[in-house]
């Protein structure tokens, strides 16, 4: 640890998640006590739905599930809480040639089309650069590479995929644990490669969740194959004794994405079909999906208001 000591173990995971570009996701470190506690993350959350509101002008750079779904629920709510003339100015810049490329052409054009309902501006096939401005203003621009157009915004949100924490995997023990982009790679049993571990029964460092590419970044991907990460936890455990646990290779399970545009519609896209209707207004209403929620235990009085 970074204070010297050493904490010994019979079989670690590696479940440190991601960061984002975007510190309101939640996903950083906390630097304090009071940061680490769900009335700070909620009233932060809160804070930061305000200051989105009632800006002026908004660009979000990344046109994925999570820009996407960000600018619609700005859009949406905005609408919905405001008259049309004080809901911010909305622009979606997208490097790609359609937005959310994990949805097949159709899906995503029905995206596409229900975010412009909203009013948002979406631009695809462009990359982008901030610039700071200095004084009184405070404003932000936005340059576009290819066409030199300039968008001023009084807020600029980066969107544009996570970003790994898994500098502290030792590179001596572990020299093939992290891809060229700095993921912890995994085998087919979640294991991470180290030195001359060959053996899968003699391996019992293993990786999950947003800090590995081994699974899809999907919490239903996640819920569905823990089951397996448990099962190989403890043939790890059991290597040494007489009670054998047979190792279980993961496969990846059904994917489904959900993502909304505002409050009452959006698109539920996965490899089997996709759909406009029901599952993006039932998300609005729950956060999650009934399987998932009875899982963590979430009650009626968490589903959110109208």
């Amino acid at each position: 640890l970074d204070n010297g000591s050493v904490v010994e173990f019979d079989a670690c995971v590696v479940a440190c998640g991601a960061d984002s570009h975007w510190p309101a996701m939640g996903r950083g470190l906390p630097t304090s006590e009071e940061e680490r506690t769900t009335t700070h993350r909620l009233a932060a959350m809160a804070a930061e739905g305000e200051r989105l509101l009632n800006a002026k002008s908004i660009v979000v750079i990344g046109g994925g599930l999570i820009g996407t779904e960000l600018a619609g629920d700005i859009a949406g709510y905005a609408r919905k809480r405001d008259s049309d003339s004080n809901t911010p100015a909305v622009t979606i810049v997208h490097s790609g040639p359609q937005l959310c490329p994990v949805m097949n052409a159709a899906a995503a054009s029905k995206m596409q089309q229900m975010l412009e309902n909203l009013g948002i501006t979406i631009i695809l096939n462009e990359k982008a650069s901030i610039i700071e401005q200095k004084g009184e203003d405070s404003k932000k621009v936005v340059v576009l590479q290819n066409s030199k157009k300039e968008i001023e915004a009084d807020v600029v949100i980066k969107t544009t995929g996570f970003v790994p924490v898994n500098s502290f995997m030792d590179k001596d023990e572990f020299p093939q644990a992290l891809d060229a982009r700095g993921w912890i790679t995994t085998d087919e049993y979640f294991c991470v490669p180290s030195v001359g571990d060959d053996d899968k029964k003699k391996k019992n460092v293993f990786a999950f969740g947003d800090c590995s590419p081994s699974l899809p970044n999907a919490a239903n991907v996640y819920m569905g194959t823990a089951k397996v990460l448990a099962n190989n936890i403890v043939a790890s455990l059991l290597n040494n004794s007489d009670n054998i646990r047979e190792w279980k290779k993961f496969e990846i399970p059904f994917a489904g994405f959900c993502n909304t545009a505002g409050p009452n519609h959006g698109v539920f896209y996965s490899s089997a079909f996709w759909t406009q209707h029901m599952l993006p207004w039932v998300k609005n209403k729950t956060m999650f999906f009934m399987a998932p929620k009875d899982m963590i235990g979430l009650k009626k009085e968490f589903t959110l208001a109208d």
